[in-house]
């Protein structure tokens, strides 16, 4: 769950991104509507705020920098037609958008978010599990689990060879049957050098890579 602040006395911006938010995400936790730096100092020393959404004009504000780090990700309305580049965890909309384009580009710039919180958590896992990411199939092992989780709802890790090893194959541009060996001498590897503590709190059975796949799905 996300939780967002909206910084703003713009009733527009105000009207168009609660319209959006509360009809089309259900990820998303709206905080607050708050139009002061005192207000904004307030709601993110009380709460981990990890979404803001803003206007250029306020997001420039030399005042706000140092509080706007604590932040994230952030998503800017800007005045007139200006096309931007959209860095890694900002997206620029113009202030005049439809609503139809800003919830195609929220949609996008979520699924981004998902992605790079999904893939911290699954790196801390397998390092607390003593894994090696100096091998290519750890590497390999991060991309299948992240990719598992973010289509969870389809099971994909019940069938490796055809869903997961060609998927992660395309990303490195190696063979799927490079991909699935890999895997399989990074597992075994660990074996060896396994966290045993980690490994109990986590697994049951015996470890695999398709049992080590579903149970970080199933728990992250």
């Amino acid at each position: 769950m996300y939780k967002a602040i909206i910084y703003s006395n713009n009733l527009e911006i105000i009207k168009k991104t609660c319209n959006i938010l509360f009809n089309k995400f259900d990820n998303i936790k709206l905080l607050g509507i708050v139009n002061s730096i005192e207000e904004f100092n307030s709601l993110s020393n009380n709460c981990k705020i990890n979404l803001i959404i803003i206007s250029d004009l306020d997001f420039k504000n030399p005042t706000l920098q140092n509080l706007l780090k604590r932040i994230e990700n952030k998503i800017v309305f800007c005045n007139g037609n200006k096309k931007f580049n959209n860095s890694k965890y900002t997206l620029y909309l113009p202030l005049n958008s439809e609503n139809s384009y800003i919830h195609q580009q929220l949609k996008k710039f979520i699924s981004k978010v998902n992605n790079r919180l999904i893939r911290k958590k699954v790196y801390k896992v397998l390092e607390k599990l003593n894994f090696d990411f100096k091998l290519n199939g750890t590497n390999y092992l991060l991309e299948a689990i992240v990719y598992s989780y973010l289509n969870k709802e389809k099971y994909l890790y019940e069938n490796l060879k055809q869903e997961i090893y060609p998927y992660v194959a395309k990303i490195y541009h190696v063979e799927p049957d490079n991909v699935k060996w890999s895997i399989v001498r990074s597992v075994n590897i660990i074996k060896n050098h396994i966290n045993y503590t980690e490994f109990n709190s986590i697994f049951c059975d015996k470890i695999t890579p398709k049992s080590l796949i579903s149970e970080i799905v199933n728990r992250i």
